[in-house]
């Protein structure tokens, strides 16, 4: 690691210090104090601790960015389904997978990524802890908004009952739960 421009730079046992020597010609993060390596210097195990964080090379981004706009163009899906905390629990998990294999690996992303049909199965589990979650929640709060909400799907001419019940804590941070959606079978909406 570059001391100067914090860079983590690649080391191949047949280019020797090669790469690090041509960096140093080349690193616009400032001069090493009397150009020795500093005594709180990284060491190299310390980039492998999740608790800390770096900046992302723009490369990677605008590769992550791509994949993200088409998988919400090609998908059909929501812009805001990558800013959702489940969204954003599942790449960290994915993430944090491929940190155990070596960068040359080749790995297929869908070993990773359960069958619809497995994820079924596992509804029912986290929805009963959710709901002792939100039970819980709910039995500390003084104000709260119930939504109900009615519509009608064109294709099948199915109608619907949405439930939503939505809260402002004190620190302005809104919460919004869905309580449930079900088939509504009346002539009228009313």
């Amino acid at each position: 690691r570059c001391d100067g421009c914090k860079l983590l730079l690649i080391y191949r046992q047949k280019d020797g210090t090669h790469s690090l020597a041509k960096h140093k010609r080349s690193c616009q993060g400032g001069e090493i104090e009397g150009g020795t390596s500093s005594l709180n210097q990284t060491k190299v195990t310390e980039f492998y601790l999740s608790s800390k964080t770096y900046n992302a090379p723009k490369k990677l981004k605008e590769k992550v960015k791509l994949a993200c706009t088409e998988f919400i163009a090609l998908d059909s899906r929501a812009f805001e389904l990558l800013s959702g905390e489940g969204f954003s629990n599942m790449a960290q998990s994915i993430f944090d997978a491929g940190k155990h294999f070596n960068p040359t690996s080749n790995i297929n992303v869908k070993e990773f990524i359960p069958s619809p049909v497995t994820i079924s199965r596992h509804i029912d589990n986290l929805y009963e802890k959710k709901k002792s979650e939100l039970v819980q929640f709910c039995s500390n709060m003084k104000t709260y908004c119930i939504i109900c909400d009615f519509w009608t799907e064109r294709f099948t001419g199915l109608s619907y009952c949405g439930l939503a019940l939505r809260h402002v804590s004190v620190d302005f941070k809104l919460y919004n739960f869905i309580l449930g959606c079900v088939l509504y079978d009346v002539e009228s909406q009313s």
